[in-house]
């Protein structure tokens, strides 16, 4: 203690002050130096080729936490989700960009997801020339400079193009049970309504004509292509005296040496509607609720290697049963709608298999019978009106005019398929898709 003191007072005052003098210099020195630059980030539309730019230096008092807010209310607003049909391309989406330059980088993470713009004012598009028929999906994405995301967008695209050679046809038919066209054409059908801007199409069709209009004769009509006066079913549940010589579309393909795979919410559609004869290597048979059934249908298609996929939805009419067949009911409505989500799945499992580019789809779809209050059965126009729908990348669009059937779509998937139509077979219904 002592020896410190002495030594501080060794110093001369002078040197003091120096020393002093020189430590505050360095001080004010570094004080003083300007705030270091940083480089602006680039925008990249996805494939690395510069599109935008924003210069700004950081002031010290920088919020980070508003980026994320503001870009999440911003790309929120959009809508980057599209179906389309080859030769279709939706317009460019503009998005309001109120995110301050310094939170980062606004990218796409695919090239086909395409950036223009910058400041206040940016702009995304789709270029479809770059994809084939699929499942294409991509995001937007705000990114900082460290490489953390605040905000992202995702962007789906579903398109379906014609392929080059029409040589590896595929089928899938979807049953509405008891879904009235009136009632289809009030309810939200985004998806249904994407198939029918390529489709041949009616919504005046009428069932079968010579029994009630019940399940059984309807959708045997359907599957056999021939009036309930020859296939001999005319009640559920009452198949005794069915003439089997009139084969269903699911059995003619497998006579063809084809696959196919089948899947219902009603039982009695793989119990004794398709024929219990047909091997099980050919055909598979799934019995579920409606969801359920068309999920594995689905992955069927997304997977499988079969031709031919039938699914029979009933939501339909076990709500037009409990609450009543009218497009004035919620509950028959939402039904309806439902099945339209369930198509969403079946098509997005064709859409993700790896060789749609080139495979032509055919997608039939159809009902067996209407309905008034609470049930259905006469041959009046409540009951028997209904609707027909052949769809595809393929098929020519055309407003089908008076006689359709569905009794038609056993024609028309037996001729998708190249299966040549017998005359002995004395088929009632007309192939409707070219």
């Amino acid at each position: 203690m002592g020896w410190g003191v002495r030594f501080a007072r060794s110093w001369d005052t002078r040197e003091m002050r120096a020393a002093l003098g020189s430590s505050l210099g360095l001080m004010l020195s570094l004080s003083c130096q300007p705030a270091v630059q940083v480089r602006p980030d680039v925008i990249s539309s996805g494939d690395s080729s510069p599109v935008d730019a924003q210069a700004s230096d950081s002031p010290p008092s920088f919020d980070a936490s508003h980026c994320g807010t503001s870009a999440a209310a911003a790309l929120d607003a959009l809508t980057l989700d599209y179906r389309l049909w080859d030769g279709e391309a939706p317009p460019p989406v503009d998005i309001p960009w109120p995110v301050a330059p310094q939170c980062g980088t606004l990218s796409s993470t695919a090239p086909w997801l395409v950036l223009s713009g910058d400041g206040a004012t940016r702009a995304a598009r789709i270029d479809v020339a770059s994809l084939a028929s699929g499942l294409h999906r991509a995001a937007l994405e705000l990114r900082a400079s460290d490489g953390s995301v605040f905000a992202t967008k995702a962007a789906t695209v579903r398109l379906f193009r014609a392929p080059r050679a029409r040589t590896d046809r595929r089928v899938m038919v979807v049953g509405y049970d008891g879904a009235r066209p009136d009632a289809v054409e009030a309810a939200r059908t985004p998806v249904l309504d994407f198939l029918r801007r390529r489709a041949a199409q009616s919504f005046d069709a009428r069932t079968q004509l010579t029994t009630q209009t019940v399940s059984a004769p309807g959708w045997m009509s359907t599957l056999t292509g021939v009036d309930p006066s020859r296939h001999r079913v005319e009640a559920n549940g009452q198949y005794a005296a069915r003439d089997g010589t009139h084969r269903t579309f699911v059995a003619r393909a497998v006579d063809a040496g084809l696959r196919a795979v089948v899947a219902t919410a009603w039982e009695e559609v793989i119990t004794q509607i398709v024929e219990q004869s047909l091997p099980a290597a050919m055909v598979d048979r799934h019995f579920q609720l409606d969801p359920f059934a068309a999920r594995w249908l689905a992955q069927r298609a997304r997977t499988g290697s079969e031709r031919l996929y039938f699914v029979h939805l009933n939501d339909p009419d076990a709500a037009g049963h409990s609450t009543g067949f009218s497009l004035d009911n919620p509950r028959y409505i939402e039904a309806i709608e439902g099945c339209d989500r369930n198509l969403g799945v079946l098509l997005d499992g064709v859409l993700s298999r790896p060789s749609v580019a080139n495979e032509d789809w055919l997608f039939v779809l159809t009902t067996d019978h209407g309905g008034r209050g609470t049930t259905h059965g006469p041959l009046d126009d409540d009951n028997r009106r209904i609707w027909f729908v052949a769809s595809g990348p393929s098929v020519t669009p055309e407003a089908l005019g008076a006689g359709v059937s569905h009794m038609d779509t056993a024609p028309t998937v037996l001729q998708w398929l190249g299966v040549a139509i017998e005359s002995a077979w004395a088929l009632q219904g007309t192939a409707r898709a070219r």
